[in-house]
């Protein structure tokens, strides 16, 4: 055939002809059936026929259609019954049954398919694994999360993906089998015991469900009927909100449109509307004109020099680490007989935060600059501890190996993210209606543009508006996908939706119950009502547990 000038390739007694056209092919065909035939007393295949490549054809188990390559389907299951057939554990066992299988199948296909297909393929594996470890587990064969750690490390992946994250795909696949084989049952969710508490929590839960219009979808209309605000795609309603309750919008995809009647009936009912991208950062906020009152602002100025600067400043960070310590605390009253290895940690490291609270609290300094780079120092040996217990709070769930605030790729840091960029434009709109001037701060350093009086009342509110709010999802096994270090349109609903969730959760705040975004709001004003001499102390938001 190569004589003749086709395109002839062969592997065993499998081959295919190439030609430019229809009609070469099919003088191919006859060709090599005849030679065949009656040189080799051999006979063409049955199914064997004249193809055009962009139809598709399958060689050897991988399926071309134009440029683009995949295994059959048969292939695949092929596949996928050698890679489960290679999972065997037995005592003293390793798994280098499924490394040369992997390694085997690599060398073959990993060259002439798609990433995509490598990656289904990886999950199998992945899959395998987590059913097989559990039920050696479940035999006594694994013991330890060391022994099973240990029989996983150096998986030879096939994809670029699960390749480049092989550490996390093996913390995923132990972290599965111990969850399965923990008995502790809704750790994170206090239960209610009271019925009438409980049925009172219903009524709050259901009176606040209008309070929120969340938009995730691109290419919508907000309009407005006498009724409520309409959502509409494709001149269709999709969802109308209550004009009642509706208390703030967000607007968190893209393309989104907004009538002047949406915008006028916000601004004159102090509905704020905020827009927020991919990351969670939002970007502008549509309010009511409000300028910061001159008085507050030169109250806020003031401060520098009576001392005040230095109240605030104590108080925001000791708040913040009471409001650390509290939440492990929290976590600690359900996780204590069943999980060793939290309430461990939690025992070697509660006393240090706590001592790091009073500490904040009373540390003296000449000047307000060297006060914050005290505050600052003791702020993070306070959340390198409590940062140690998150990750032991979550390491049966996904790995996590601590906290990253800029150009985070990895799951909990971005959803914590997003999650904090939600608290910020909580926080700097009840800043701006305080009549605080929000880029006068007194822990962080004044930067051109910035809100830094933002980020000083934004440390009292993290662990308990977004940190208790979006690790549920986590341990409680919800799906939350990231892609090339963004979160998924599904992943960011659901934690926008927690997160706001818990804003307007009712809590028993110095002596009243009063939802957490109104203590937000009232932490700014009592921050303004002290700097101007209203009253005589600034007290930092404090939760219980």
């Amino acid at each position: 055939m190569t004589l003749k000038r086709f395109g002839y390739i062969r592997y065993a007694d499998d081959f295919i002809v190439l030609s430019e056209t229809e009609s070469e092919a099919r003088r191919a065909f006859e060709e090599a059936g005849h030679f065949l035939t009656r040189r080799l007393r051999l006979k063409l295949n049955a199914d064997a026929n004249v193809r055009n490549v962009n139809e598709g054809f399958e060689f050897l188990g991988i399926t071309f259609r134009g440029m683009d390559r995949t295994l059959s389907e048969k292939k695949k299951e092929e596949i996928r019954e050698r890679i489960a057939q290679a999972i065997v554990f037995h005592e003293g066992a390793s798994l280098k049954g499924l490394f040369d299988t992997l390694a085997g199948i690599e060398r073959y296909y990993g060259q002439c398919i798609s990433q995509q297909v490598l990656e289904e393929l990886d999950e199998w594996v992945i899959d395998c694994l987590k059913d097989r470890l559990d039920e050696a587990y479940g035999s006594g064969l694994v013991r330890t999360k060391a022994d099973a750690a240990a029989l996983l490390r150096g998986i030879p992946f096939l994809s670029q993906k699960h390749s480049l994250y092989a550490r996390r795909a093996e913390h995923e696949i132990v972290a599965h089998c111990r969850k399965r084989r923990r008995r502790c049952n809704n750790v994170l969710t206090e239960p209610l015991r009271d019925p009438v508490r409980k049925k009172k929590r219903q009524y709050q839960k259901l009176e606040s469900e209008g309070f929120e219009l969340l938009v995730t979808t691109p290419g919508v209309f907000l309009g407005k009927t006498k009724k409520g605000v309409t959502v509409m795609k494709g001149g269709v309603k999709k969802y109308e909100a209550p004009l009642l309750n509706l208390k703030n919008i967000t607007v968190l995809a893209d393309g989104v449109t907004l009538s002047s009647s949406v915008i006028r009936h916000c601004a004159e009912q102090d509905v704020p509307i905020f827009f927020m991208n991919f990351d969670g950062q939002p970007y502008a906020r549509l309010a009511a004109y409000d300028a910061p009152s001159a008085a507050i602002g030169l109250a806020q100025l003031r401060a520098f020099e009576n001392g005040k600067a230095m109240v605030v400043a104590r108080s925001v960070v000791a708040g913040k680490i009471r409001n650390q310590a509290n939440l492990v605390k929290y976590w600690h009253k359900y996780r204590k007989h069943c999980d060793e290895d939290y309430a461990n940690s939690f025992s070697e490291r509660i006393g240090l935060i706590s001592q790091l609270a009073k500490e904040a609290h009373t540390v003296e300094a000449p000047d307000i600059e060297t006060l914050r780079g005290r505050l600052l120092s003791i702020e993070g040996r306070a959340s390198s501890a409590y940062w140690e217990l998150v990750e032991k709070l979550l390491n049966d769930d996904i790995e996590f190996e601590g906290r990253v605030r800029k150009g985070a790729t990895d799951l909990v840091n971005s959803v914590l993210n997003y999650g904090y960029g939600i608290l910020y434009s909580r926080v700097w709109q009840a800043v701006s209606a305080a009549g605080l001037n929000p880029h006068i701060s007194y822990l962080h350093t004044e930067q051109p543009g910035k809100p830094t009086l933002v980020f000083d009342m934004v440390e009292e509110f993290r662990q308990q508006a977004v940190d208790r709010a979006v690790f549920p999802l986590i341990t409680k096994g919800e799906e939350l996908k990231i892609e090339k270090g963004m979160l998924e349109t599904e992943t960011r609903r659901r934690v926008a939706e927690r997160v706001l969730e818990r804003l307007n959760t009712v809590e028993t705040f110095r002596g009243s119950e009063t939802r957490l975004s109104f203590i937000i709001r009232n932490q700014s004003t009592a921050l303004a009502d002290y700097l101007t001499g209203k009253s005589t102390e600034y007290r930092p938001y404090c939760a219980k547990w």
